[in-house]
């Protein structure tokens, strides 16, 4: 979640700044701590600082466009995906210069709107919904996706399972083919049935806890769902894979979430 956003001159000077939670930062400290961070860090260490931490559960991010003479800083959410908020501050900083360099003249209402459509311009897809929101999504992806793959997985039982030939298999053939080859399709049921899904939950959801209440939510859903089936017996194969099951759902949430924070504010 980005809180607050700056656009300065490199002497301090401010361009552009607004605030958008409740709670109000001391603008003058900010700038002059900003301002003598970029200085420092590109006079004693010749390179940028591009990452401060601020307590409180936030911290800064900060971007120079030393050939402009200006740098954009955005104070968000420690939870935020570093890579994702310092490209969301080039692209503000390099529309704010196509639109106004180089005089930067921000006095008019008008080039302050101009500043603040720039702004939701490069937002647009990289926000979030409110938890309920994103937990509705999930669902309205989850229900149908979850239908298809179990109806998937019953299909390829009756061909794979319940042909009738692994009756006419010899001893050797069944424990060197048949065995492998059942527990290679488990692992792959496993993958497809709950890893994928539980990705996309977690991609949506985009909080590790929520997703993996969800990922227990269809674990359940999935299981009574086979089990009313025509083929119960298929719940068996997945109990005794039980436990990767639930790595590749927990796996599969944590790796959508984490993959979800590179897209979108947490």
């Amino acid at each position: 979640m980005i809180k607050s956003i700056y656009l300065l001159r490199s002497n301090g000077e401010i361009l552009y700044s607004k605030n958008f939670i409740e709670q109000e930062y001391e603008e003058n400290l900010l700038i002059g701590f900003f301002n003598s961070v970029v200085n420092f860090s590109r006079e004693a260490l010749k390179s940028v600082v591009d990452f401060i931490d601020l307590g409180r559960e936030s911290k800064a991010i900060l971007e120079l466009k030393p050939e402009e003479e200006i740098f954009g800083a955005i104070i968000c959410s420690a939870k935020d995906n570093n890579s994702l908020v310092k490209k969301i501050l080039k692209d503000i900083l390099q529309g704010f210069i196509d639109e106004f360099s180089p005089n930067y003249n921000l006095e008019s209402r008008k080039n302050k709107d101009k500043v603040d459509e720039i702004f939701k311009r490069t937002m647009k897809g990289k926000g979030r919904y409110s938890i309920l929101i994103r937990f509705i999504i999930s669902w309205v992806l989850l229900i149908p996706l979850g239908g298809l793959l179990v109806f998937v997985n019953i299909w390829a039982s009756e061909v794979f399972i319940f042909t009738g030939e692994i009756s006419s298999f010899g001893l050797e053939r069944l424990i060197t083919q048949t065995i492998p080859q059942i527990i290679i399709v488990l692992f792959l049921e496993s993958v497809v049935l709950f890893g994928i899904p539980n990705f996309i939950s977690g991609y949506v959801i985009l909080h590790i806890k929520y997703s993996f209440i969800n990922t227990l939510i269809y674990l359940i859903l999935i299981l009574l769902a086979i089990t009313l089936s025509v083929r119960p017996i298929l719940i068996y194969p997945i109990l005794s894979f039980l436990p990767f099951v639930v790595i590749s759902s927990l796996g599969g949430a944590y790796l959508g979430n984490e993959y979800g924070k590179t897209k979108r504010l947490s």
